[in-house]
């Protein structure tokens, strides 16, 4: 559709009309009149929220592991019940937007390069929201569970000043999850990344192994990383 049209289709939205009636006025399928409803929302969301007015939180959830290794709150009360931790944390924030919930994602190292991937903010009905949580913890041992948002950002923002001194920044896609998250504390909750007091650098398949590598060489000095690459 030409930007005329989609504007069009923004007016008679506000005008009250339904998708089927403007489809019908503009002599194109509903379908694709949903679509650009749908697109347009999230454009006026996500403007909302880069102008400091979030919604409602829905709840913050993290794979429980990572939530056992970094949260005081969620250290397991014996061995029996503690799960291998894996150095990621898989942290996804939701908030209420109208009828729809709005759900991002920080894919977070903890042992070394901080938020490694991040998904832009996507609004979706509680139906696709709980297909979209299974999905992300398919494969994390134990599933996920709900932390408060002082307890996101704080892994988030400390994980990213962690990697900062290492000479990492964040994922490109993080600057959109960001102002979801809203305004972190003053001090952050305290929390230990790295592993044994060193970082510890694992490959992942689409990572550039020699510069990572050579970055911590020159960040921390030969001797004073780990890394484990990928077979």
């Amino acid at each position: 559709m030409t930007p005329e049209q989609i504007q069009e289709v923004k007016n008679l939205r506000e005008l009250g009309l339904s998708p089927k009636q403007i489809a019908r006025k503009l002599g194109v399928r509903p379908v694709a009149i949903t679509a650009i409803i749908q697109k347009q929302g999230e454009e006026e969301y996500l403007a909302k929220v880069e102008k400091g007015e979030l919604s409602p939180l829905k709840h913050c959830v993290i794979n429980k592991s990572a939530a056992q290794h970094l949260l005081q709150s969620h250290k397991p009360k014996n061995s029996s019940e503690e799960l291998d931790n894996i150095g990621f944390a898989q942290i996804l924030v939701t908030r209420i937007e109208r009828n729809k919930l709005c759900v991002c994602s920080s894919l977070v190292d903890i042992y070394c390069l901080g938020v490694k991937d991040a998904i832009e903010p996507r609004r979706m009905d509680i139906i696709q929201y709980q297909n979209f949580l299974r999905e992300v913890y398919r494969n994390f041992e134990g599933g996920y569970v709900e932390i408060t948002l002082e307890e996101a950002q704080s892994i988030i923002f400390g994980a990213i000043e962690y990697a900062d001194k290492l000479g990492f920044k964040p994922h490109k896609d993080f600057e959109a999850v960001k102002p979801l998250l809203g305004t972190p504390p003053d001090k952050l909750l305290s929390m230990e990344f790295g592993k044994d007091g060193k970082p510890f650098y694992i490959s992942g398949p689409y990572d550039n192994e020699k510069k990572i590598i050579n970055t911590l060489k020159q960040s921390v000095g030969e001797g004073n990383f780990k890394y484990m690459m990928a077979l």
